[in-house]
Formats: C-alpha cells, sequence, structure tokens
C-alpha cells in the first residue's frame, strides 16, 4: 500500500479583506482598533491526498444454465450441478461461507404455434469470494470444465476500504494545513482553522480492472482475464485501486 500525498496540487482559493463602511464611524482610538478587529479576515485553502492500495477479495459471478424438457428435471439438473461445483470449490480451498446462492430464473421454450412447452431453461447464480489468484485460477478452470458454466463477472472488493478512506481524508487535511502554514509564514501571518468541507471521496480501479469487467461481460473466462490484463501478479491481492481525497479548509488569520 502506498500513500501518495501532492501538495503541488494546491491551490488558495479566497481572500475575505475588510469591506468598505458606508456608515461614519466615532469612537476613541482603541474603539475604533478594536470594532475593525472584530472583522474576520479568511482564507481557504485546498488539500489533496492520494491512498494506492491493492483490493485483498475478488468476488465471482458463476451462471449454472440447463435446459430439459420439464421444470422438474431442468430444476434438479440445475440444483446437482450447482451441488457439484460446491463441492469441487470447497476443495478448492474456497471456504463454504463464501459461496452463496444469489439468482434464480427460469423461462419456458414454445414450439412454433405449440401451447405446451417443448423445454425449460433454469438459470441459477452462484457468488464465490476468493482471497488470491491461485483460487481464482482454480475456480476459472472449474468453470470451464462445464458448458452448463460461465462466469458472469469478477468484482474486486477491500475489507480495508473504510479505513482507507479515513486515511485519504486524513492526509488531505494533513496537507492542507501544510500548505496553510507555509502561505502564513512567508507572509508573516498567524492562522487558526475554522471550518473544513470534503468533497465526495474518488475511488478509481486500474485499467486492469475494467478490462476484466469488459472480458466477463463478453463471456470470457477468469483464466484469460490475467491474459488481457496489463499489471504486475500480487501474491496475496488483486486489483490496484486509487482512493482520492480533496478538502476545503478555512482558516481565519489571526495576527
Amino acid at each position: 500500500m502506498r500513500n501518495v500525498a501532492r501538495t503541488g496540487g494546491l491551490c488558495l482559493l479566497a481572500l475575505v479583506a475588510f469591506g468598505a463602511h458606508a456608515a461614519e464611524l466615532r469612537g476613541t482610538p482603541k474603539e475604533l482598533r478594536d470594532y475593525l478587529q472584530s472583522e474576520r479576515t479568511d482564507v481557504r485553502v485546498v488539500g489533496e491526498s492520494e491512498i494506492v492500495a491493492y483490493t485483498d477479495t475478488a468476488v465471482v459471478t458463476i451462471v449454472v444454465r440447463t435446459k430439459e424438457k420439464t421444470l422438474s428435471a431442468s430444476l434438479g439438473a440445475n440444483q446437482s450441478l450447482r451441488t457439484a461445483l460446491t463441492r469441487d470449490l470447497e476443495a478448492a480451498g474456497v471456504a463454504k461461507e463464501a459461496i452463496r446462492s444469489t439468482a434464480f430464473s427460469s423461462s419456458p421454450t414454445y414450439r412454433l404455434f405449440g401451447r405446451k412447452p417443448s423445454s425449460y431453461e433454469v438459470v441459477n447464480r452462484l457468488t464465490v469470494k476468493v482471497g488470491d489468484e491461485g483460487q481464482l485460477q482454480r475456480v476459472s478452470t472449474l468453470v470451464d470444465a462445464r458448458e452448463e458454466f460461465t462466469i458472469g463477472a469478477v468484482d474486486f472488493e477491500d475489507s480495508r476500504e473504510d479505513a482507507l478512506k479515513r486515511q485519504a481524508d486524513l492526509a488531505a487535511l494533513d496537507d492542507a494545513r501544510e500548505a496553510a502554514q507555509q502561505y502564513a509564514d512567508r507572509l508573516g501571518l498567524t492562522v487558526e482553522p475554522r471550518a473544513f468541507t470534503f468533497e465526495a471521496i474518488r475511488i478509481q480501479a486500474s485499467r486492469a480492472a475494467m478490462v476484466m469487467e469488459e472480458a466477463a461481460m463478453a463471456g470470457s473466462s477468469a483464466d484469460s482475464y490475467s491474459l488481457k490484463a496489463d499489471r504486475v501478479a500480487q501474491p496475496t491481492s488483486f486489483d490496484e485501486r486509487t482512493y482520492r481525497s480533496r478538502v476545503t479548509v478555512t482558516f481565519e488569520v489571526v495576527d
């Protein structure tokens, strides 16, 4: 995991100076000074950060498709295939709780001008969570072994996502604070933070992940993804993600 903080991208957005007063001011020099000093001068500074990390989980969607003359036969065949596949996945090292049935559908096929269906197609989907590329390859081998199995999608997840978002936000705050202090030191000022606003954090996958998703939509097997993806294999990780945070901090010039 790499933390890439970018201080060069900071910008000073606005400096709110004293406004003009149309009304006549009266009082002692001290009273006038205290009144003018009550006017706030604010500076808004933008801080940015990037956290680069690798996902630790791949979620593979496996489509199980059967077609028989009767609905009961198609349902039974589909269930038998899913049971056998689940057994083979567990033997390949996939945890039982990482295998879930997520969707089911059935559709009849009719002969021309016929009222009674000539066959029934049953489609079921399993999601399989794997923790390394070795498991992903073993899953793809099992899918390629039967024509009833296809891979519908491969998605990436990161169990540390919330922690990485917070880390990126904190790094952006540090970036803004350091920039504000540099400006203040150069101008001989003293500033204090008063408010801050974050933009929605952006999470960007590498080109490899997009290629893999495109391949999945085209019906390619997971085994072919690594051939199409231009990336360096990591021993216990999958796709590279970049977490980008941007914050605007308002500082008050106090001296």
